[in-house]
């Protein structure tokens, strides 16, 4: 039976965003996996925060050593969100020491396929659900989708967001895309839900690629993606998540 996971977005359920009371209520109530942002901070501790910050403020940002401790026992597993390419390395091993494998440990966020071509061991200590935004840049490097980012090249490179909003997946896209996957050996493709369409997700899904998707608050969202059999959903609102999985698989 396909058993989409529900992800627990840092700040769920009006928490404050970037902290140990989000952990702790997606523990609570009930979640498979929480979500959160990495970066490496002046000092080079792996800290909780979406935003680069100063020093000071970095000093009240959660450890996620702090995280691992709290949910090791728990039998949650733990996206980190890596919002800084040179903290991938320092989060697997601190992952290692926790005894988190990739079972229990999903990467995504700005982890390249790059990175991932350069050193196979990645995908082995780690689920990774590479971004859209990571690949489309990778492609669109390799001339692959020249027509779509020729004049836009600028913007892919520099702020991504605005340009994927604006590529349909479908045709070729997709299919690069899934080639791109596969050949990596990643656990699947991250993506925003505005992507995910009927005809995306069955092509996915008939290629046998899982996708997670974000940032899905709505109730009729997450039924939406459920029903297109979205491997993980990452929600604010986790409750409403679990309920709507129990209305559709009973569980």
């Amino acid at each position: 039976m396909h058993s989409p996971l529900i992800t627990a977005h840092s700040g769920c359920e009006q928490t404050s965003r970037d902290s140990m009371d989000s952990v702790e209520c997606a523990i609570a109530l009930g979640a498979d996996v929480v979500e959160m942002d990495i970066r490496k901070a002046p000092d080079r501790v792996l800290r909780v925060s979406h935003n680069c910050v100063s020093s000071e403020e970095y000093a009240g940002k959660p450890q996620l050593k702090e995280v691992f401790r709290l949910i090791c026992d728990k039998g949650l597993a733990l996206n980190c969100d890596i919002k800084e390419s040179h903290a991938l390395y320092d989060v697997l091993d601190l992952a290692e020491a926790f005894a988190f494998g990739p079972d229990r440990l999903f990467l995504s966020g700005s982890v390249s396929p790059e990175q991932l071509a350069r050193d196979a061991s990645i995908t082995q200590r780690a689920g990774v659900y590479l971004n859209i935004e990571e690949i489309l840049k990778f492609l669109s490097v390799g001339h692959l989708f020249q027509d779509h980012t020729e004049s836009r090249f600028p913007e892919l490179m520099n702020t991504p967001w605005n340009f994927v909003r604006g590529v349909p997946l479908e045709g070729e896209v997709l299919t690069s895309v899934i080639t791109l996957l596969k050949t990596l050996g990643v656990r699947g493709l991250n993506l925003p839900h505005g992507m995910v369409t009927p005809m995306a997700a069955e092509r996915l899904n008939t290629a046998e690629i899982p996708f997670s998707v974000w940032t899905v608050n709505k109730p009729e969202l997450i039924e939406q993606c459920l029903r297109v059999k979205a491997a993980n959903v990452t929600t604010l609102t986790v409750e409403s998540a679990l309920n709507c999985r129990r209305q559709i698989f009973g569980f």
